[in-house]
């Protein structure tokens, strides 16, 4: 008689593999707790043994032996420390998720929140070594890891994970309070994306301190990843990022290679830059083509001394397309090629598309350091900027934002609960609204507040308001 299959996520059972694989994508493709992706379930389809986790006393890991046999995505399985949740091995302290270095190419779920006082922080969490090359499954389950401490000055590939590669997968995880030093290629989350095979960062925010000690050449440093070849979406950083060297970016140093992407991504901290290439979200791009930078905003505040600076963007290289995005923070520099959005284009063949910037705060009265493609690019005060949603045809203001899909109008009074004195700026949709409402000002204290869309607006209940509604007033 054939085994009954059972999914690790549920526990239902079913007569054979096929309906467990229907089941497994029907039902868990989005799962909370699961989150599998499509690079899990064409492991199970090709593999009857699922996915093996390295021996214990193997002198690799301290995971203990486990194969999924032909139940496997469902089979559930137990490890020193902690399960397995179908093919997905479960992170609880800093020493589990130190293990991760012994099976770079496993699939990961996060299920506690980590920081200093989690079990292991001592010799671990304040002294992180980068994994890499992670080739696996990252999700974070929404959970944070707090406190991490990476001192690497002398090391490039720095951040929770030095190099991420060949398909791998990091989603949902939320860095906070990071300090985290290296040469180049350094972020809190990852440092490079390598181009080795199509890697996704998605849904994943960070707070702290990055600095790149790199003097010469590139630094490739940003406040959540240094370098990626591949997808950032849906991503937050707002971090202080330091750099001497080129290619610095609040939340990506270098967008690099063909059809790499950011979108519904925001940058919310500080940058300080000795060099040249320096963005609010992005440091520069490369020469590669079908780059696109789309639906996200900036609101760093850069500091530089150098040139080819820009407000979103320092560098931007042939066939890069920027659409749909906004630009609201200081770009304090006196050097060439300084733009409110862009520093340098160059080549006529970027698209530069439905993009704004805030005169008054960015205090930059142009868009560009030198001249590109641009289809409506408007310059607005921050009074034009906040508050608003489409206004009728033949209005510049944000016309070429959809504000039923992208992003929500943050609107003083009954939208928005308690904010004094003015509105905010859009925020995005797809990403975390308090850190976004943070970044403006809006202190959100006990009790715990709530998040919720009101037609095309995000209204915010139980909030205490702080004195001063916007950084950038």
């Amino acid at each position: 008689m054939t085994e009954k299959q059972e999914c690790g996520y549920c526990s239902s059972t079913y007569e054979s593999r096929e309906q467990l694989i229907t089941h497994l994508t029907e039902r868990h493709e989005h799962d909370e707790l699961g989150r599998i992706d499509q690079k899990r379930i064409e492991r199970f389809q090709n593999n009857n043994t699922g996915h093996r986790f390295k021996p214990a006393g193997s002198g690799i890991s301290r995971r203990s032996f486990v194969v999924a046999t032909a139940l496997g995505v469902g089979a559930v399985a137990t490890k020193f420390g902690g399960t397995v949740i179908g093919s997905s091995s479960t992170i609880s302290n800093w020493e589990e998720l130190d293990e991760i270095r012994d099976d770079l190419d496993g699939d990961y779920v996060l299920v506690e929140d980590l920081d200093e006082e989690t079990p292991d922080y001592d010799g671990i969490g304040d002294d992180w070594n980068p994994i890499e090359p992670f080739t696996g499954t990252f999700n974070g389950n929404g959970h944070t890891i707090s406190d991490v401490i990476i001192e690497r000055g002398n090391q490039n590939n720095v951040g929770l994970f030095g190099r991420a590669d060949d398909s791998a997968v990091i989603e949902d995880v939320h860095i906070r309070d990071a300090d985290v030093t290296g040469e180049s290629e350094v972020g809190t989350l990852v440092g490079v994306t390598e181009s080795g095979g199509e890697v996704h960062v998605t849904n994943c925010s960070a707070t702290g301190e990055v600095t790149a000690t790199a003097t010469l050449d590139t630094a490739h440093v940003g406040g959540l990843v240094g370098r990626s070849y591949w997808l950032l979406e849906n991503c937050v950083a707002a971090v202080d990022v330091s750099a001497e060297a080129r290619f610095a970016g609040g939340l990506l140093g270098r967008l690099s290679g063909s059809e790499s992407t950011v979108c519904n991504s925001a940058s919310l901290g500080t940058l300080e830059s000795t060099d040249t290439n320096v963005g609010g979200l992005v440091g520069g791009t490369t020469i590669s083509t079908g780059q696109v930078i789309e639906k996200s905003y900036s609101s760093v505040n850069i500091e530089g001394e150098d040139s080819t600076v820009g407000g979103l963007v320092g560098r931007v290289w042939r066939n890069t397309d920027i659409k749909h995005i906004y630009v609201v923070g200081p770009v304090d520099v006196e050097g060439s090629g300084v733009g409110g959005i862009v520093g340098n284009q160059s080549s006529d063949n970027t698209i530069l598309k439905n993009a704004y910037w805030d005169t008054e705060t960015t205090g930059q009265d142009e868009a560009a350091g030198s001249s590109g493609n641009e289809e409506n690019v408007v310059g607005l005060t921050s009074d034009e900027m906040q508050g608003v949603s489409p206004l009728p045809e033949g209005d510049d203001t944000l016309s070429g934002f959809d504000f039923d899909e992208d992003w929500h109008a943050v609107i003083e009074g009954d939208r928005i609960n308690s904010i004094p004195d003015n509105d905010g700026y859009p925020i995005l949709q797809a990403t975390d609204p308090e850190i976004q409402l943070t970044a403006q000002g809006i202190t959100l204290t006990d009790p715990v507040p709530t998040a919720s869309i009101e037609g095309d607006n995000v209204t915010i209940s139980n909030t205490t308001i702080g004195e001063g509604n916007s950084e950038n007033e």
